[in-house]
């Protein structure tokens, strides 16, 4: 089965587009009938929840078309960054089998909708190393954040992902760690200037600046499914390291680095993942993973073993969608 997904022709990327929708078919039978308002300090989310609120399956719709491109994203971002075979599906295989790991889908709206930003700052990040100009990207990965903040709040958190990820890549200059904290509050100007002219800044100021003040742990009871889910995906983990450090692969100083960006990035996604109710719908633990096994299997020529696990992952997957239906 893995020497199928060493190719990207469109069979399969057909393939695994299948496997996504059939991974969705219980989230668009739970639907639920009215839209709920999230948190304070997701303006923009808020206002298309509130302009979608006679047809909530259009939401779905949108979070499960914005999912189908960062399949495509996140396979393009991997293998053009040599973190993926190249000219293979295996990190798109890889995304939808993680993100299926969690069956309220229809809670993870928000961040699947920001999804593709994210992935976009990934490959941004990734891209910095090779570059003797940072300033726009830099620029570019904060106003990416900044923006994806105001529809799935937690995504502010990898503001600190970015300024670590500079040190790591052995920048020092103090003005380099300002840039993308300005690019990520440009968006918050942009919208205190609408506010301002449309005269409902002191209402914003109402609703929202309590919000805006305050990241919460929140209090998480994990059902005995999501506990299994955790412990495999952590023993894939382990087994996904080994094998990425005791493989042929290339390991140069490039990769190396790219590598322990996704390390501090599955870092900051395990501290994300408790500020957000449930657990398993922060789904950027999801990618961070994804882009480790990805790696991992890409250093696999040929093994049944691969193959057993590969099968046992995506049947997996997909169970645990469908067992929503009957619990």
């Amino acid at each position: 089965m893995l020497k199928f997904f060493r190719h990207n022709y469109p069979v399969q990327f057909t393939v695994v587009v299948l496997l996504a929708i059939i991974a969705w078919i219980p989230t668009f039978c739970n639907i639920p009938g009215t839209l709920q308002i999230s948190n304070n300090n997701v303006p923009l989310y808020n206002l298309v929840v509130s302009s979608l609120h006679i047809a909530p399956s259009i939401l779905a719709i949108i979070a499960f078309a914005a999912s189908i491109f960062s399949i495509f994203l996140f396979n393009s971002i991997l293998t053009a960054n040599q973190l993926s075979a190249r000219h293979s599906t295996i990190a798109s295989l890889m995304f939808v089998v993680c993100l299926s790991c969690s069956s309220a889908n229809s809670e993870c709206f928000p961040f699947l909708i920001v999804c593709p930003l994210i992935l976009l700052t990934m490959q941004i990040m990734y891209s910095l190393i090779q570059t003797e100009n940072p300033e726009p990207y830099l620029l570019n990965s904060g106003l990416i954040i900044g923006l994806a903040s105001l529809i799935y709040y937690p995504s502010i958190l990898l503001i600190l992902w970015i300024l670590l990820v500079s040190l790591l890549y052995g920048y020092k200059q103090f003005r380099l760690f300002l840039i993308p904290i300005a690019g990520a509050l440009l968006p918050y100007f942009f919208m205190l200037a609408i506010c301002y002219f449309t005269r409902n800044l002191s209402e914003m100021f109402d609703i929202y600046s309590a919000g805006f003040w305050g990241l919460e742990i929140q209090s998480q009871s994990i059902s005995l499914q999501d506990n299994i889910v955790i412990f495999v995906l952590a023993l894939l983990f382990i087994i996904a390291i080994l094998k990425i450090k005791s493989s042929n692969i290339d390991h140069s100083i490039i990769i190396r680095k790219r590598l322990s960006a996704t390390l501090i990035l599955l870092a900051f996604s395990v501290l994300m993942s408790f500020l957000q109710k449930p657990i398993m719908c922060n789904g950027l633990i999801f990618i961070a993973l994804a882009t480790l096994y990805s790696m991992a299997f890409s250093t696999i020529k040929k093994s049944k073993i691969a193959d057993i696990i590969l099968i046992v992952m995506i049947v997996g997957a997909l169970s645990i969608n469908y067992l929503s239906l009957f619990l």
